[in-house]
């Protein structure tokens, strides 16, 4: 039995799947490690269509309509929400605390800031979630939407986000949120590091919402996590991967469909 991802590269879904990686070549260098299960990695290709009209049978999986959504074959589980999925793959499969340490400490810090990250960091430059759809349907229509992203997000980040993390970095006196030693939180900020820097310059008004003068502990922090090896898989089209997974790793990459298997959401989905 595997686990089954539904995925678009650079999408949320992004955060889920580089987490995995991240276990998988963890696991791989620790002796005496279990194995994960085969990971399939269901691909939208369509990325237009996707946004536009959702498939049926996906709305069963995930009726918020979005990327990721994770099944777990053996435990008859669906988890959707990128944070959530994360924290999934944490309690099931990261046994050791490899990737996130079981104490109390740093359970909480990562439970803040990944609520933190789904709650707030990641609807400031988010341009389709249901409910910036529904508002651009009613005042737009749906032939003629065209999210932006509006000016007192970026104001917000500037402010008040960019400034909470420089000082966070700074506290810790490390690379990494939890200081010496790259975890779990570092793959849930990674994606929003990518969100206000690499997604703004490309899809925004072309200018990053880091500033290096302001705040060069979080400027560096973004270069760091993002060049990780995993990271760079994580992010780059599937197409890419016979270059860049490593040959060992039990992952496959196929095109977005239903599982023969029935599964069943659950209750909170």
């Amino acid at each position: 039995m595997a686990l089954h991802l539904y995925h678009i590269p650079g999408f949320r879904s992004t955060r889920a799947l580089w987490l995995f990686l991240e276990l998988e070549q963890a696991l791989r260098k620790s002796p005496g490690s279990f194995n994960l299960p085969k990971l399939y990695v269901h691909e939208f290709k369509d990325v237009a269509a996707f946004r536009q009209s959702k498939p049926e049978w996906y709305l069963e999986y995930n009726p918020n309509g979005k990327v990721p959504t994770l099944i777990d074959e053996a435990k008859d589980v669906v988890v959707w929400e990128s944070c959530a999925v994360c924290s999934y793959l944490l309690d099931e499969y990261d046994i050791d605390g490899i990737l996130l340490a079981k104490d109390s400490s740093t359970k909480a810090m990562y439970n803040q800031l990944a609520f933190y990250a789904s709650g707030t960091l990641d609807n400031l430059t988010s341009t389709s979630s249901p409910v910036q759809r529904a508002v651009n349907e009613i005042t737009q229509g749906k032939p003629n939407m065209n999210p932006v992203i509006k000016p007192e997000n970026k104001h917000a980040w500037k402010e008040y986000c960019a400034p909470y993390f420089e000082e966070l970095l700074r506290k810790r006196d490390g690379p990494y949120i939890l200081g010496q030693k790259f975890s779990a939180i570092d793959v849930i900020l990674g994606l929003d590091m990518f969100a206000v820097h690499d997604k703004m310059i490309n899809r925004g008004d072309g200018i990053s919402w880091l500033d290096k003068e302001a705040q060069p502990l979080l400027w560096e922090y973004r270069d760091r996590v993002l060049n990780r090896d995993m990271a760079s898989v994580a992010f780059s089209p599937t197409k890419e991967w016979s270059q860049r997974l490593p040959k060992d790793f039990n992952v496959e990459c196929v095109p977005a469909r239903p599982l023969l298997t029935k599964v069943h959401p659950s209750e909170g989905d």
